[in-house]
Formats: structure tokens, C-alpha cells, sequence
């Protein structure tokens, strides 16, 4: 074999290992893609939404039953609930009563995760159905540990009892429960904007115009306004 043949040989070989480089970075590259795209989906998934809530089965639950105090306590209950059912991505069960006296004032949306009664007592008190009973007793504290992963897990039925007044359980869904389960009525923004037509009539000496299109324009209103603070007090 002559000296031409032998370069030849080496170029051709370095052309070959110079392609299978290529194709094993392309290769690299496209599984990465892959994982990241596999990555996105999980994110997404993590993130409540309708479709996937309408879509689970039921794995856990989360509710309450106790109806100490008055509506805002009770409100501090349903968003501390509400709060931990979207976190672990669990149902949410509410007495009759409790929802009758929310709707009263609010929208009170929360047809996504919530069930009804039937569907409540079916699963609790079905032995056929392997589901473990919890519960936890505060008065007003924070407690983290609900926070972490499975700290209601798949196959538990979670109870809230006593006083659930800490906002920490539910701030990451503020918004949500703002504009779409603590957003009054229009007959609630009605009499409200009433109530303060005659306190500026009084006071004031003016009658302002209040567009009663929703809860938060309201509010916004009021904030905006240049003759008072107005302070709310628990």
C-alpha cells in the first residue's frame, strides 16, 4: 500500500469519526431538548387549572366542617382550605350551609375543585374506597409543614379544625380568591356603595357616582379617592 493510499485511508477515517462527533452532539442536544420540553410539561402540569382538576380523579380532599364565629372567620377557613387544596392539587368539600351563607355575599366560584355532598359522603363513607382520615387543630398560627410536598398526599382526607386565620396558607392564590370566590355580589356592591353615598353626604357634603361593574373597581374607586383614607378595621 503506497503513501497515497494510506492518507487517503487516514482522511476518510477522520471524515467518519469527524460525522459520528457530529451526530452524537446533535444526538446530545436533541435528548436535552427533549428533557426540557418533558421538564415544561411538568411545570405546566403543576400549574391549577380547570381542565386538569376536571380531569383527576379524586386522590385527596380537603374540607372543614366546624362553623365557629362569624362570616369572616369562616372566610379565613374556606381560603385556608382552598389555599391547601390548590397547593397538593386535591378536591375541596364545604358544607351546605357554608356555601349557602358565601353565596349570599359573594360569587363564590370555586367549581373547579369543589364536590358536592353526595360525592363526599360516597367516598367517606364507602369501605370499598381506601382514603385516610386527618386533621388539625389550630388557633390563628402558620404551619409550614402543610406546605411541603405530600404533606397531604394522594389517598388522604384532610380536615381544618378550629381557627385557620393565618393568610400564610393561602397568599400564593390571593388573587384568585379575590377576583373569583371573595368578590361581592352585585346586590352586596348595591347596598355598600349606599352605605358610603350617605357618609359622604354627611360628611362631605357631595354625592359621588360608584360603577358597581365588580369588587375590585369598587374598592379601586374608593382607594382613588382625593377627600379620604379609608381604614378597615378586624
Amino acid at each position: 500500500m503506497n503513501q497515497y493510499n494510506i492518507s487517503s485511508i487516514k482522511n476518510n477515517t477522520i471524515r467518519i469519526l469527524f460525522i459520528i462527533m457530529i451526530l452524537i452532539v446533535i444526538g446530545l442536544y436533541m435528548t436535552k431538548l427533549k428533557s426540557g420540553l418533558v421538564t415544561g410539561i411538568l411545570i405546566s402540569n403543576s400549574t391549577f387549572t380547570i381542565a386538569t382538576i376536571n380531569n383527576q380523579k379524586i386522590q385527596c380532599i380537603v374540607y372543614f366542617q366546624e362553623r365557629s364565629g362569624r362570616l369572616g372567620n369562616r372566610m379565613f377557613m374556606v381560603a385556608s382550605a382552598y389555599g391547601l387544596a390548590r397547593l397538593h392539587f386535591c378536591h375541596l368539600y364545604l358544607t351546605p350551609e357554608t356555601i349557602t351563607e358565601m353565596q349570599s355575599v359573594f360569587i363564590f366560584d370555586l367549581s373547579p375543585l369543589l364536590i358536592s355532598i353526595t360525592t363526599f359522603n360516597s367516598i367517606v363513607h364507602n369501605p370499598s374506597i381506601s382514603m385516610t382520615k386527618k386533621s388539625r387543630s389550630i388557633t390563628c398560627q402558620y404551619v409550614p409543614e402543610l406546605t411541603r410536598p405530600n404533606a397531604i398526599a394522594p389517598g388522604d382526607i384532610f380536615e381544618l379544625k378550629h381557627y385557620w386565620q393565618s393568610y400564610l396558607h393561602f397568599t400564593k392564590y390571593n388573587d384568585d380568591i379575590r377576583q373569583r370566590i371573595f368578590s361581592a355580589t352585585q346586590s352586596i356592591l348595591q347596598k355598600v356603595s349606599n352605605l358610603f353615598v350617605d357618609i359622604y353626604k354627611l360628611k362631605l357634603h357631595s354625592k359621588p357616582k360608584f360603577s358597581l361593574d365588580n369588587h375590585q373597581l369598587f374598592k379601586k374607586q374608593l382607594a382613588q379617592s382625593n377627600w379620604t383614607t379609608w381604614i378597615g378595621v378586624h
